[in-house]
């Protein structure tokens, strides 16, 4: 074999940045599983220096700085894929999320030249990208009329396939379910004593937790809402929102607790890299997004043992299964009852069985067997 040959890339991963969110961690977890099982990984970054990037190096996986300046700083970044295209010729470019996809879809002839395959990640079903302005709506409108031409597409939810369905030619549509590293989440009471003593939670108070970004597409609003009507059959609940995110709408859902009242009730506690104390600390875990994929953040919560109540969008409802309540997205009264339901059943919760139904159905290693079937026949021979 020549020396070419063994520094030919096997998947050539594209995605923003290696942030803190679910779908940089996925790709964390895949690409660094895929490189262990032989593969010759590398993931392309339209901005370095995220939180999990180290991650990758620390287990050989190849960061490719793509060197994006800005929004419209686009050429350059085509230029210097184009150079790494060309010099170490990868079977296959597996982009994630809209921008990522439809920058691969564009260039897909010119990578079809070289030998390389484009297969399109799709994180989120339903998704309405109305509040994240033009932009973002054309880039979503964009994807669905791209994808047709993806060699392989591959959504992390089968809600997200099937509303693709139509548009991708049979046999190249994939649903794999993210992979969960159920040995970070699980529950500590060590942690859980020190984490709410470190918020200064009093002994006697249920915590409700909404983990994740600040962003509408979280809906905090609507958990506020639900906490309001439920009055006082909930007045020893506080909701705690773990995340990070633009300054401009934490203002916003700031303000509305004011307005409403419930600024008391709210504990703003930020992002954290000790997500398996964060998980101890809560007694329930809300997920009440008007769209979802596969939410990373209902599976952590399960492994921790913690009960769920989610709204019905994406794979959530056949994520929780008989661990958790489901409610449609968007009714605040309907979430405010399950919520009293989902209380009244913490003194006998049984915190081992979310946590078998993780560990037996959505391994990483199930992730990563997953995804070498749908990507096996552009990788040429069989890998172990």
């Amino acid at each position: 074999m020549s020396g070419s040959d063994r520094e030919r890339c096997d998947v050539l991963f594209l995605i923003r940045s290696m942030g803190r969110g679910g779908a940089e961690r996925q790709l964390s977890l895949l690409a660094r599983t895929l490189q262990t099982r032989g593969l010759k990984i590398v993931v392309a970054v339209f901005y370095a220096g995220g939180a999990r990037q180290h991650e990758l190096r620390d287990v050989g996986v190849e960061v490719l700085d793509l060197g994006k300046a800005g929004r419209w700083s686009n050429l350059g970044v085509i230029h210097r894929l184009m150079a790494f295209v060309g010099e170490r010729r990868p079977r296959v470019l597996h982009s994630y999320m809209p921008t990522q996809n439809v920058f691969a879809l564009l260039l897909r002839p010119w990578l079809k030249r070289h030998g390389c395959v484009v297969a399109c990640g799709i994180r989120t079903a339903s998704f309405d990208a109305r509040p994240y302005g033009l932009v973002s709506r054309l880039l979503s409108w964009g994807q669905r009329q791209l994808i047709a031409h993806a060699d392989c597409v591959i959504s992390n939810s089968v809600q997200g396939l099937k509303e693709l369905e139509s548009r991708i030619p049979p046999g190249r549509g994939h649903a794999i379910p993210n992979g969960v590293e159920y040995g970070r989440f699980s529950f500590l009471r060590e942690k859980r004593d020190q984490q709410r003593g470190a918020w200064s939670v009093p002994d006697g108070f249920l915590l409700l937790g909404l983990v994740g970004r600040l962003d509408p597409q979280k809906n905090h609003v609507l958990l506020i809402d639900a906490l309001r009507l439920a009055g006082h059959a909930l007045e020893h609940v506080r909701l705690v929102f773990a995340g990070d995110g633009p300054v401009d709408y934490q203002r916003f859902v700031r303000a509305h607790a004011e307005a409403t009242g419930m600024t008391s009730r709210l504990l703003w506690v930020g992002p954290s890299d000790h997500m398996d104390a964060v998980y101890s600390a809560l007694d329930i875990l809300c997920l009440c997004s008007p769209a979802e994929g596969f939410p990373n953040v209902l599976a952590e919560a399960m492994c921790a043992g913690l009960p769920c109540v989610t709204t019905d969008v994406g794979d959530c409802t056949m994520l929780v299964g008989d661990c958790g309540w489901v409610v449609p997205p968007g009714d605040a009264q309907a979430l405010a009852d399950v919520l009293l339901q989902a209380c009244l059943a913490l003194p006998d919760w049984d915190r081992e069985r979310p946590r078998r139904r993780m560990v037996e159905e959505f391994s990483v290693d199930a992730l990563a067997d997953r995804t070498l079937a749908a990507l096996s026949p552009f990788l040429g021979e069989p890998r172990p």
